[in-house]
C-alpha cells in the first residue's frame, strides 16, 4: 500500500465496486467548488489489479468526480492491490462508516452488492459476518436483508440472488418451542438461535403425593355425587386401604 498522485481521469469507476445506488451529484458539485477554492481533501483509496494499469476507485467516487470537473490535473491516492471483488468488499466495510450518509437505496443496494458476489458471500457466510463487516448490527442487517430480498428491480445477477435469498429463507425455516420462526433470525446454515430468557418458560414443580391423594379423594366425591353410589361402594373397592382410611375419616366415618 503505498500513497501517490494519480490522473483522475486514468481512475475507473465500477458499477461492480460501487455500494451507493447512485452518485449525489450536489455532493459532487459542493466538493469540486471546494477544491476549486484550495481544500484540501483526505486521498481517494483505489485498488490497482496486478499486472495491469487499471486503477479502480473502493472509496472516494465523490471526490474523485469534483477532481474531473474542476479540472484537477492530479489527485492523492492511496493505492492498494487487487481485483474488483476486493475493491468491493473495501467499499463495503468503509463506506457505512464514513463520508455522504448512506440512503436507505444505497444500504439496499450495498446489501445487493455482497450477496450478488458468489466469493462475497462465501466468506461472510452468516448475518453476524455481513453485519460486522457492512458495519451495522445483526437486527439491521436482517430487516435490510429482507426488504431487499422482497424488493423489485435490479440487474440479472441481482434478480437470481434474490430469488437464491428467498430459498435460502424457505428451506432453514424450522420450528422452535412450538413456533415457526423464519430464516432471517437463524444463521444461513440452518443453525437455531440461542434462546432468549422470554423463551424459557418456568416448569411447574411435580405435585406431590398428599395433592394426588386429595385428588383422587376429590374426584371419587364428585362420582357420588354424580352417580348416586353410596360412598360404601368406592371404599369397598378403593385397593389403597390408607386413602380409604384417610377418605371415611374426611366423610366422618
Amino acid at each position: 500500500m503505498k500513497t501517490q498522485q494519480l490522473n483522475p481521469k486514468q481512475i475507473e469507476t465500477s458499477k461492480r465496486v460501487s455500494v451507493r445506488k447512485k452518485t449525489d451529484h450536489a455532493t459532487a458539485d459542493d466538493y469540486a467548488e471546494a477544491m476549486k477554492n484550495g481544500a484540501v481533501f483526505p486521498p481517494i483509496v483505489v485498488f490497482n489489479e496486478k499486472g495491469t494499469e487499471r486503477f479502480i476507485v473502493a472509496d472516494g467516487a465523490h471526490r474523485l468526480r469534483a477532481a474531473i470537473e474542476s479540472k484537477q490535473k492530479t489527485i492523492k491516492c492511496e493505492v492498494r492491490h487487487g481485483s474488483e471483488i476486493d475493491a468491493l468488499e473495501y467499499a463495503l466495510g468503509c463506506n457505512l462508516d464514513h463520508g455522504l450518509r448512506m440512503s436507505r437505496s444505497d444500504r439496499l443496494h450495498a446489501i445487493g452488492q455482497l450477496m450478488g458476489t458468489p466469493e462475497l458471500a462465501r466468506k461472510y457466510s452468516n448475518h453476524e459476518q455481513r453485519a460486522d463487516l457492512l458495519h451495522i448490527s445483526k437486527s439491521t442487517f436482517q430487516r435490510l436483508l429482507r426488504q431487499w430480498r422482497e424488493s423489485n428491480g435490479g440487474t440479472s445477477t441481482e434478480r437470481a440472488a434474490k430469488d437464491q435469498a428467498k430459498e435460502d429463507a424457505a428451506k432453514f425455516t424450522v420450528h422452535q418451542n412450538g413456533e415457526r420462526v423464519s430464516n432471517d433470525t437463524l444463521e444461513p446454515q440452518g443453525k437455531p438461535r440461542q434462546p432468549r430468557p422470554s423463551d424459557v418458560r418456568p416448569t411447574a414443580p411435580a405435585p406431590s403425593q398428599e395433592e394426588l391423594d386429595g385428588k383422587r379423594i376429590s374426584d371419587a366425591i364428585r362420582e357420588i355425587v354424580q352417580t348416586g353410589r353410596d360412598y360404601s361402594f368406592w371404599l369397598a373397592t378403593e385397593p389403597d386401604d390408607e386413602l380409604s382410611r384417610r377418605f371415611a375419616a374426611w366423610m366422618g366415618l
